[in-house]
């Protein structure tokens, strides 16, 4: 919701070639749709709120005040026994260096963590394609985020594309949904349109 609000203020104050009387309806509307959230909808505002505070201090008391499981949804667990299989020594040489690829893991190992994603993108790389591959995608990642920092005027594309790493590390499901991939695909091109202006 922040980063909507974010984005809304960068279109309606600060991108240039928009027309005064669009511009005008346009913040209108917003301002409108702000009051009719404030005035009609705070007892839906709130009760959301407080639904979300009280799972975040059921999980805490559930977690017995372990930040790391709550902040990972207890994915630091399901890490643990990622490393432990991907590190075996009985394993073959290779797995390290290709990774055990994503159906393998399904079928032999099965189960959160270790066999189906693990919901922190950069970690199912690592068991997926192994270090290789990671680095691959760790390289072309790092191109777009040199890319998009050493624009003159940070855009809206480097906002999005740090909060997207964010939540790819924290959240997952960005490197591995078409729907985020897409979404992904679109600010890198973003950014090299950017980029391109400026040169």
């Amino acid at each position: 919701m922040f980063y909507t609000i974010i984005l809304l203020i960068d279109f309606l104050f600060f991108e240039k070639g928009i027309p005064l009387h669009y511009r005008a309806f346009l913040v209108s509307l917003f301002s409108i749709s702000i009051a009719y959230l404030i005035f009609v909808g705070k007892n839906f505002i709130v009760s959301a709120i407080s639904g979300t505070y009280t799972r975040i201090i059921y999980f805490y008391n559930l977690y017995d005040g372990n930040l790391i499981r709550l902040l990972t949804s207890s994915r630091s667990e399901y890490l643990k026994l990622g490393f432990q299989s991907f590190l075996d020594l009985s394993q073959p040489f290779s797995i390290p260096w290709i990774g055990f690829g994503f159906e393998y893991r399904l079928i032999n190992f099965g189960g959160a963590g270790v066999g189906g994603l693990m919901e922190m993108d950069l970690f199912d790389v690592l068991f997926g394609l192994g270090i290789i591959g990671t680095l691959l995608v760790i390289s072309v990642i790092g191109y777009f985020l040199i890319l998009s920092l050493q624009t003159k005027n940070h855009s809206i594309y480097t906002i999005a594309l740090i909060t997207i790493l964010l939540y790819s590390f924290f959240a997952g499901h960005v490197l591995f949904s078409a729907l985020c991939t897409t979404l992904l695909g679109l600010i890198c091109g973003g950014i090299m349109l950017t980029h391109a202006r400026e040169d």
